[in-house]
C-alpha cells in the first residue's frame, strides 16, 4: 500500500498535489482522491551524493496509481518499469513505520498505524495521548508536539470509533508552569476543538511502583487507560544523544522524583530504562514533522524531517531514528535492548513504509554529546 493523494475538482477535471478548499477555476467543491494501487512507469539511478541524499546509489521511481496520478519514490532497492510497487504491513512487534508527509498529516498518521498492524479501538476504549510539552514555546520552535500532529492523531482515533469523552491528552511540564506553556503550544486549543479532555498529570495523583533499585511515583492516568499513545517530538539531545520515545515517557514520573534524579545523570538514565519495566505497554506515534537537531532538548534548531514514525516498540523506534539521522550511538537505547525492553539491533527491526537507507541523512550532531553507557551488575 502506497498512498498517492490528490485534491480533485470533478467538475473541471483538475487535480492538485496539495490541499485546497475550492476549485480556483469554478469555485466548486474539492474531493480528496487516494490511490493505493501503484506500478512503476519510470525510474532513474542516482550515483552522486548530496547532504540530503548521502547514501548512494539510490533509485528514484515514478509511480502511477489507478487514477493516473503520479508521484516519485526514493528507494535503494532495484526495480523495473512495469513492476507493482507496494508497502506491506508488518506483523512484527518490533516493526517501525517511516512515513513521509505529503501535505496531509492525517493520512500520514493513519498510514503509519496501518503498516504496524493498526490498533483495535472500540467506543468504550479509554485512551491516553502523551505528547511533549516541556517549554513555553510556539509550534514553529518544535520544542513541543506539533498541534497539527495531535489534531491528526485525534481525528484518526475518532474515525476508528473512539469517543471524544474517552480520550485524555495528558502531560506534565517538568520545567515551567503548565498554565504558561499550554497556551503557547496550542495543544489545549486542539483538545477543545476536538472536544477531548486535557489533563495536567502533575495534578492528577501518583502511584508508587518499584522499578529495579528505584521507587518511582507514576501518574495514575497511565494505569487507568486501555490504550496509551506516546507522541514525542524527535530530537537530538546533548546528554542522551537522542530524545524520543523512551525519554518522553519519563514525564509521567512525579516532579519530585524527576528533580531528585536530574543532578545525577547516570542514575537518571538507569531510572529511565528501569521505568519502562513497570509502565503498561504503549504505542508510539512519533512527531518528526519538524523535530529538532543540534544542542537540544531546548536549545537546538528545527530539523524539518517531515516524517511520522510509529511502533509498538519504543526501543526500536528510537534506534531507527538514530540510524536514519546518522547519529552517534545512544547507549541507553542499547542497554534497554539488552534488558529485553525492546529491540535495539537494527538488523532485527522490520522497517516499513520508507526504506531506512532511503531516508538517511546527516543532521547537526549535539556538540559535546555525552553518551552515557549504563552497566548492569553481573
Amino acid at each position: 500500500m502506497v498512498k498517492v493523494i490528490r485534491w480533485v475538482c470533478r467538475r473541471c477535471n483538475k487535480k492538485w498535489i496539495y490541499p485546497i478548499e475550492k476549485c480556483i477555476y469554478c469555485m466548486g467543491p474539492i474531493e480528496k482522491e487516494i490511490g493505493t494501487k501503484t506500478r512503476i512507469v519510470g525510474l532513474s539511478k542516482v550515483n552522486v551524493p548530496n547532504p540530503y541524499h548521502p547514501i548512494v546509489p539510490y533509485n528514484v521511481l515514478l509511480l502511477e496509481d489507478e487514477h493516473g496520478s503520479r508521484m516519485p519514490k526514493k528507494t535503494v532497492k532495484d526495480y523495473k518499469v512495469g513492476d507493482i510497487y507496494e508497502d506491506k504491513p508488518s506483523a512484527s512487534e518490533h516493526a517501525v513505520s517511516i512515513i513521509k508527509i505529503k501535505y496531509d498529516i492525517y493520512e500520514a498518521v493513519k498510514e503509519s498505524l496501518e503498516l504496524i498492524g493498526d490498533v483495535n479501538i472500540k467506543g468504550s476504549t479509554k485512551i491516553l495521548i502523551k505528547p511533549t510539552i516541556i517549554g513555553k514555546a510556539y509550534p514553529y520552535q518544535a520544542i513541543n508536539t506539533n498541534p497539527k500532529m495531535l489534531d491528526a492523531l485525534i481525528k484518526v482515533l475518532l474515525d476508528k470509533g473512539a469517543k471524544p469523552e474517552n480520550i485524555v491528552v495528558g502531560e506534565q511540564n517538568l520545567f515551567s508552569p503548565m498554565e504558561a506553556a499550554l497556551p503557547r503550544s496550542k495543544l489545549g486549543d486542539i483538545c477543545k476543538e476536538n472536544k477531548v479532555k486535557f489533563a495536567d498529570l502533575e495534578k492528577g495523583g501518583f502511584v508508587e511502583k518499584e522499578a529495579d533499585d528505584f521507587k518511582l511515583k507514576i501518574s495514575k492516568e497511565v494505569f487507568d487507560k486501555d490504550l496509551i499513545i506516546n507522541v514525542p517530538v524527535m530530537k537530538t539531545h546533548m546528554l542522551l544523544g537522542i530524545s524520543g520515545a523512551l525519554e518522553n515517557m519519563t514525564h509521567v514520573v512525579s516532579k519530585e522524583d524527576f528533580d531528585e534524579l536530574k543532578d545525577e545523570p547516570m542514575k537518571a538514565l538507569q531510572a529511565m530504562v528501569s521505568l519502562q519495566k513497570v509502565l503498561p505497554k504503549y504505542l508510539t506515534v512519533a512527531d518528526a514533522t519538524i523535530g529538532m537537531q543540534g544542542n537540544n532538548p531546548m536549545h537546538g534548531e528545527p530539523g524539518f524531517y517531515n516524517m511520522i514514525l510509529a511502533s509498538k516498540d519504543p526501543v526500536a523506534l528510537d534506534k531507527v531514528f538514530q540510524e536514519m539521522n546518522l547519529l552517534r550511538r545512544a547507549d541507553y537505547v542499547e542497554t534497554a535492548g539488552k534488558l529485553g525492553i525492546g529491540e535495539a539491533d537494527i538488523e532485527k527491526i522490520d522497517v516499513v513504509g520508507n526504506e531506512l537507507r532511503a531516508v538517511q541523512k546527516d543532521v547537526k550532531q549535539p556538540i559535546g554529546s555525552k553518551l552515557f553507557k549504563l552497566k548492569k551488575d553481573g
